[in-house]
């Protein structure tokens, strides 16, 4: 059967090939052009601090680089997709055996329905995987080089382009975008409707995920401030995932952004700007809370949305297997 399978997703592995080495060669095109323009920049000393990175000098160079940063992380919307089409073209040969009814030529041999759905899904698991491992690489080492800034800052894990373009997530939305594929396929037996709420779904489920779930995999620290000339320190580090602040007064009352500088802390224009904020929270004893999900718990939360995709990928997994053997005439 594996050979069988093999041969029913030749057509589909040789333009997937096609397609992905294309990708990843405009990639590399992308990557060598953004890095030409740092290390231009960089030669110069355009990324250090004082008058060098302010001159003149410097200007069109780093004009240069930040304009083909831009045009290039247009593509990356689009990677986020490669799970998805990975997906779509796994379930291409499935959905055409379904679609013509060939399938049921297996299943009058000594191929029963139970295993020839098995079979079909491990293979397909395995392909899935094995793309994954080779793609999760190249989607890191595209974001890095995006967002290169000559600085020794730590790369802000929880940014949203390096969190989904981590490996273990990766994974997950792979295996999930391809049992999605499969439930609808072996239900609707349509490609137009296949394809279509196979998108909607993927994209639907990843935006809830990202935007609604995520922040809660765990409740948020909350840590408090005093801002002041003498407290120079931030309450947090450039790699955590900082999503809410706001201002507590003496009574224990909640201040919005937007409400301290619109109302209680907005600047008339007389004298400095700096000096008349930190007054403002002195005369109002004010303290700063921020919200937020420390480093260290990076792999925890890649580890949560990993099982959480692979546990929707089990059901509808399982959910096509109970189809394939009861539904199916």
């Amino acid at each position: 059967m594996t050979w069988l399978s093999w041969r029913l997703h030749r057509p589909e592995a040789a333009i997937g090939s096609a397609l992905f080495a294309g990708l990843i060669l405009l990639m590399a095109v992308g990557i060598r052009s953004i890095t030409a323009a740092f290390e231009a920049a960089k030669n110069v000393g355009c990324f250090d601090s004082g008058e060098i990175a302010s001159s003149q000098a410097c200007q069109p160079l780093l004009s240069t680089y930040w304009l083909r940063i831009s045009r290039w992380d247009n593509l990356t919307a689009f990677l986020h997709a490669v799970p998805l089409a990975l997906a779509v073209l796994l379930l291409i040969p499935t959905l055409q055996d379904l679609e013509r009814g060939t399938v049921r030529l297996a299943w009058t041999q000594s191929i029963t329905r139970g295993k020839w759905a098995i079979h079909r899904g491990l293979f397909l698991i395995a392909i899935a995987v094995f793309v994954t491992a080779i793609w999760a690489p190249v989607a890191l080492w595209w974001y890095d080089s995006l967002h290169q800034d000559g600085s020794d800052q730590p790369t802000p894990r929880f940014a949203q382009w390096y969190f989904d373009f981590s490996p273990p997530v990766l994974l997950g939305y792979s295996l999930f975008a391809l049992a999605l594929a499969l439930a609808l396929t072996v239900a609707l037996r349509r490609l137009v409707p296949v394809l279509a709420l196979t998108g909607v779904g993927f994209v639907a489920t990843r935006f809830f995920v990202a935007n609604q779930l995520r922040p809660r995999f765990r409740t948020p620290v909350e840590r408090i401030s005093v801002p002041s000339r003498t407290e120079t320190v931030a309450p947090y580090s450039p790699e955590d995932w900082v999503f809410d602040e706001w201002w507590v007064t003496p009574a224990g009352d909640r201040i919005s952004l937007s409400q301290f500088h619109n109302e209680l802390c907005r600047y008339d224009g007389t004298g400095s700007a700096e000096d008349f904020f930190y007054q403002c929270v002195a005369d109002n004893g004010l303290k700063l809370v921020t919200a937020l999900q420390p480093a260290n718990r990076f792999w925890q939360f890649q580890t949560i949305e990993t099982a959480l995709y692979c546990g929707l990928a089990a059901v509808l997994l399982t959910f096509a297997y109970w189809w394939v053997r009861r539904r199916i005439a």
